[in-house]
């Protein structure tokens, strides 16, 4: 008896798995999760569960950049490719174009196989180069994302367009990305650490895009990996959020997303999980009759698909409007200050290049010497490094990152520099009014500013120099650097003097004259300054006061931090790590450079501006501090070092301008616009794990300036850091809106084995104050000109046919708030393409004026498709303008 129970469990042990099969088969099985049955009940049950299959990829940060690529290839896209061949139905999203181009470079014969599996719909592919940090680049870098992105992929891979932005990694949305996207021809994004949804994300002009924000984007992977009851349980629990608000109207299919997306995975093969979740079609019940069941059919889809669908399937998707302030600030401007300075100076230098190139190709009647391959080189230097600083083996990432901005920078500069001397050499200057010295203007508005140049003379020429305008009148010039020769003359020299009224995207021509007597010394001592602007008196270690005698206003509070002053405190943080909010600063080691009293010394003082400067040792660094007051221009400048900087872990240096106002509204550039703290960023918390109200979230980062009104007055501030607050960590700027500049932070990667951010050597700061009415409007302008410089070609060569005058205005537009970004060669045609936007003062009748006698003008989108015929005059064109819109446009220009 027992061997013959014996041989009988073994034949149903032996049976089972074929039992098993058959009741699967047949549709029946034993009852299911609550989870599966609830699904069932509802309204979802006769819909599709579209599984979105991807792999998320920094382009390191894993590991070793090269590592990294070789993984893409090996365990990613060729394994992909091979499963999209052989399976009609597979479907799988590739999230940027870099990593389409990294696979092509390395299998060059795949790209036949690659463009025919994007138009086959069996893969997709991301609109971006790659996915950025938003905030951390200018607008004209972020339309470069699509220009080298989607636009690429069109004019490379047999037309395939993709319309989809990736970026599910990084917790922050700058305010104007909907309209970037929307006006290059993406419309979805997909992120994510945000709350699960499908949204109408709109920018401020009401541009929106679809976002689909799964959670995480690791949500759904974690779980699709474990046994098929674990995981249908899973999948059934989750599949009910789309019930809620979601698949509304009536006649469509509803639709529900799962995502399988984790840091660099493999291709997976869920066809095992399919097959067994499709043949659900009963269960067996405690009494052992057969129930229905019936259950949303999953298969393989895109993301674009599902975002399309969930449109259709939903009568009203909810909306979100404006900024959310980037969470992940302290990993790139603060952790790696040499790369950021270089990366914020080469997104003014590409422009520059491109608008000085631009005209020179206009004046000589041809685009043939455009330098379109070395631009276009550059700007994808520009653009290359993506959210992935640090990680494993990040000190060669973050090399390879800063080599990348430094070259995109050289390049940038050395490509104006060319053409601003071509254009130079077409001016026809006069030798008999004195050495001529072009000054160029690279933005939209007529402009008075400091110039720098740099002037070289021959033995015995001249003991002094000073500078006229092309009418003969005198200008103010002094002289900050100068050797000699043995007999006292100068050998060469650089100076500083103040450009009047040049013009937009222009030049204006002043001259050098040598003189024979010396050069005037002027002495200067005391610790208050007063011009027609300012009265400002300097304590020991920051400045006590400054007066704004035009609007009769204290600008400063210091009644226990000086303005200007230089800080450190305890900083701990580990860069991307920061998965719930910004880490905060703590006062353990604080110091601070006026607590040692150190003496300001006039190191400069002519007729331009006066200097004082101090020196002083504070917690693991030196601190200088040079401070510039112009006598002839409402403007002061702070250039300050951080010396000798020991690279201790975990330490933060700020700069401060404590403002005398308590209620002021503080306002910051953005890529294409200004932000208004607390008005301007979506509404409420960001979700998922981020619950700090978007409005409070701090410190933010900006582009070119920060500033500050209340009902009185108002400060701009520009800084060439990215990152900036207005909260007081210190409890010392009492009373006061403390504006401030992160220096430096030298926390470490959120890797575990990944990199410190220490930075130890000398860095470099500069910051411009000015104040003005109330209102960032006021200050706009010049936040953004302390940062784009007037810039100098000395003593051109001077063409055979030199036809230029003395001073021109190239392009211009007749309202302040309007700002032309970009003027560059159009793409594959010689036409010009102009982009401009509304700083957010509202819709606008503008006219935009052309040296250049203007033949067609059509309004096209931001990478260059479509057009739109406009209205033209001879030389201008006019344009209404919505409030904070980007605009493009192409003309034909003779």
């Amino acid at each position: 008896m027992e061997r013959t129970n014996f041989t009988i469990a073994c034949i149903v042990l032996c049976l089972m798995p074929a039992l098993q099969t058959m009741s699967q088969e047949s549709g029946s099985a034993a009852k299911p999760a609550e989870s599966i049955l609830r699904l069932a009940a509802s309204k979802l049950n006769n819909g599709e569960i579209l599984l979105l299959n991807s792999s998320h990829q920094d382009l390191a940060w894993m590991d070793l950049l090269e590592k990294c690529i070789i993984e893409r290839d090996t365990m990613l896209m060729t394994p992909l490719l091979k499963a999209a061949v052989n399976d009609p139905g597979y479907r799988f999203d590739i999230e940027d174009v870099l990593m389409i181009k990294e696979y092509i470079h390395r299998h060059p014969e795949s790209k036949d196989l690659i463009v025919r599996m994007l138009k086959d719909g069996r893969l997709t592919c991301g609109s971006t180069y790659q996915m950025p940090y938003e905030e951390m680049y200018s607008g004209e870098s972020l339309a470069r994302q699509f220009y080298l992105g989607a636009r690429w992929v069109r004019e490379n891979l047999d037309g395939y367009f993709p319309d989809t932005y990736w970026n599910p990694d990084v917790p922050g949305r700058t305010m104007q990305m909907a309209q970037i996207m929307a006006k290059s021809g993406t419309r979805n994004l997909v992120m994510s650490r945000h709350e699960k949804g499908v949204y109408r994300w709109y920018s401020p002009d009401n541009s929106f895009v679809y976002a689909y924000s799964p959670g995480h984007y690791a949500e759904d992977f974690l779980y699709l990996g474990k046994s098929f009851d674990e995981a249908s349980d899973m999948l059934a629990h989750k599949s009910m959020y789309w019930a809620d608000g979601y698949n509304t109207r009536s006649g469509t299919v509803p639709v529900i997303p799962v995502l399988s997306d984790w840091d660099m995975s493999p291709a997976k093969d869920y066809s095992a999980l399919i097959s067994q979740w499709n043949s659900l079609k009963s269960y067996r019940n405690e009494k052992g009759i057969t129930i229905p069941l019936k259950l949303p059919v999953i298969r393989l889809a895109t993301t674009p698909e599902f975002i399309s669908r969930i449109e259709e399937s939903t009568i009203e998707l909810p909306s979100i409007k404006g900024e959310r302030p980037a969470v992940w600030l302290y990993i790139h401007g603060p952790s790696h200050e040499w790369a950021l300075r270089a990366s914020r100076e080469g997104d003014i230098m590409m422009t520059v290049a491109e608008k000085f190139c631009t005209i020179d190709a206009l004046l000589q009647g041809s685009f043939r010497k455009y330098p379109e391959e070395r631009l276009n080189r550059a700007w994808e230097s520009k653009i290359y490094p993506d959210h992935g600083w640090g990680g494993k083996g990040g000190e060669s990432t973050d090399a390879i990152f800063l080599a990348k901005y430094e070259e995109s920078l050289a390049e940038a500069k050395s490509i104006s520099n060319e053409a601003m001397k071509s254009i130079a050499s077409k001016i026809k200057t006069y030798p008999e009014k004195g050495i001529p010295v072009v000054v160029f203007n690279s933005l939209s508005w007529l402009r008075d500013d400091p110039v720098t140049f740099t002037i070289s003379f021959d033995p015995g020429d001249t003991r002094s120099i000073k500078m006229k305008d092309a009418s003969g009148e005198e200008v103010p010039v002094q002289i900050n650097e100068a050797s000699k020769y043995p007999d006292g003359s100068l050998r060469k020299v650089t100076a500083v003097f103040i450009a009047r009224g040049v013009p937009s995207i222009g030049y204006k021509t002043y001259y050098v004259l040598p003189e024979q007597k010396n050069m005037e010394v002027i002495s200067a001592s005391g610790k208050t300054v007063e011009t027609p602007f300012y009265k400002v008196q300097f304590e020991n270690g920051g400045i006590r006061s400054i007066f704004d005698k035009e609007l009769n206003k204290e600008l400063l509070k210091t009644d226990k931090i000086g303005g200007g002053d230089v800080f450190t405190l305890k900083s701990v943080g580990n860069g991307a790590g920061e998965f719930a909010d910004i880490q905060k600063t703590d006062m353990e080691g604080f110091d601070i450079v006026s607590n040692h009293s150190p003496e300001w010394k006039v190191t400069e003082n002519g007729p331009v501006y006066i200097a004082f400067k101090i020196r002083q040792p504070i917690r693991n660094a030196v601190i200088e501090n040079c401070v510039k007051i112009y006598k002839g221009i409402k403007k002061v400048d702070f250039d300050v070092a951080l010396l000798n900087w020991e690279g201790v872990l975990y330490r933060e240096f700020r700069f401060i301008l404590p403002l005398n106002m308590t209620n002021g509204q503080v306002a910051y550039e953005v890529p294409y616009g200004v932000l208004e703290v607390g008005k301007d960023e979506i509404a409420g918390a960001a979700g998922e794990r981020y619950t700090t109200i978007c409005s409070e979230v701090h410190p933010r980062g900006v582009e070119n300036w920060i500033g500050a009104s209340d009902a009185d007055f108002g400060v701009t501030m520009s800084t060439s850091t990215a990152v900036a607050d207005y909260i007081d960590p210190t409890g010392l700027a009492v009373g006061a809106l403390p504006l401030q500049a992160i220096l430096l932070a030298s926390r470490r990667s959120c890797h575990g084995e990944g990199n410190e951010y220490l930075q130890t050597g000398d860095h470099y700061y500069n910051f411009s104050l000015t104040s003005h009415k109330p209102g960032y409007q006021n200050g706009y302008h010049f936040g953004r000109q302390a940062n784009e410089k007037l810039m100098a070609i000395v003593d051109p060569d001077m063409a055979l046919k030199s036809f230029l005058p003395e001073e021109t205005c190239f392009f211009s537009v007749d309202k302040p708030n309007i700002s032309l970004s970009a003027i560059k060669k159009a793409e594959n045609e010689d036409g010009t393409i102009i982009r401009l936007f509304e700083t957010g003062q509202g819709e606008t009748e503008i006219n935009i004026y052309s040296w250049f006698g203007i033949q067609d003008a059509e309004k096209t989108n931001m990478i260059e498709y479509g057009g739109s015929k406009i209205e033209f005059k001879t030389k201008s064109f006019p344009f209404k303008i919505g409030s904070h819109s980007v605009e493009t446009f192409k003309l034909t220009l003779n």
